[in-house]
């Protein structure tokens, strides 16, 4: 299914009111589809200037807040959208939070806040909104993962765990649905410029990490609907050629980041 035949269908997207969910709402809205747009509580009124503009601009879009490392919440987050939009035919897990600091000087509670927030709840959602796909034969998750989740880095260890599920699932799911009419995929971008976790930090990534626009990762999402790719990498070339090295060569990683000044900057970044 193209792009284009997604014209009038509806979308759940979480995290929509700050880092890239700004821009993955707009290129949706661009393609036609109607918007179930999700954030917490405290970000309510940065959801609803999105959702305001959005409308100027000729979309359909509503606004539901919740806290994703709730479960209850999640459930209502369904069916809001549900009740709101009539029925959820794509969902976008884009929500998340990273946390950064040495595993063995973080918080519990920060721990149970990034698995919960992170996995916990895309999993869950898509439980929820996957019945109504598979019925009507037509659907599509997706889920904003990370080159974090296929190229591990240190003082993110929880934020790496969290995504490697999500492209875990996202590979055993691609075959259990095969043929049932919904696609699901796992988006990886790199260190996002601009917008996001990484841009809030302020601190450039190396070269081999580069960095990408969060224009571009929007555009990946969109070109996911059409069902071509269940793995989607959004980084420079150097990026791509580390992941393959490090696929081929196991325990060559750590010396690696090291060398490269990956381990570093990592450290810099988590303060």
């Amino acid at each position: 299914m193209t792009p284009d035949q997604w014209k009038g269908a509806t979308a759940l997207l979480t995290g929509a009111s700050r880092g890239i969910g700004p821009y993955i709402a707009r290129a949706l809205a661009a393609e036609g589809i109607h918007l179930a747009l999700s954030a917490t509580e405290a970000s309510r009124d940065r959801l609803k200037r999105l959702c305001h503009s959005l409308k100027a601009n000729g979309a359909t879009a509503v606004t539901l807040t919740a806290d994703l490392a709730d479960p209850a919440q999640a459930v209502n987050l369904v069916r809001g959208a549900e009740a709101a939009l009539g029925r959820i035919d794509i969902l976008i897990n884009n929500a998340g939070i990273e946390n950064p600091g040495f595993f063995d000087r973080i918080d519990e509670n920060r721990i149970r806040q990034v698995i919960d927030t992170n996995l916990n709840a895309p999993l869950l959602l898509a439980r929820l909104v996957l019945p109504a796909m598979l019925r009507q034969k037509r659907g599509a998750v997706i889920h904003i993962a990370s080159m974090a989740g296929r190229i591990p880095m240190p003082a993110i260890a929880t934020y790496s765990a969290s995504k490697a599920g999500l492209i875990a699932w996202t590979e055993s799911m691609a075959s259990e649905l095969e043929g049932r009419g919904v696609h699901v995929a796992a988006v990886c971008p790199t260190f996002v410029a601009e917008a996001g976790m990484h841009a809030r930090t302020g601190v450039k990534a190396p070269w081999v990490a580069g960095e990408v626009s969060p224009q571009k990762v929007a555009r990946c999402v969109v070109k996911t609907l059409n069902g071509q790719s269940h793995d989607v990498l959004v980084t420079p070339l150097p990026t791509r050629h580390l992941l393959a090295l490090l696929e081929l060569v196991p325990g060559l990683g750590k010396r690696l980041k090291r060398t490269l000044g990956l381990t570093a900057f990592m450290a810099r970044r988590s303060g």
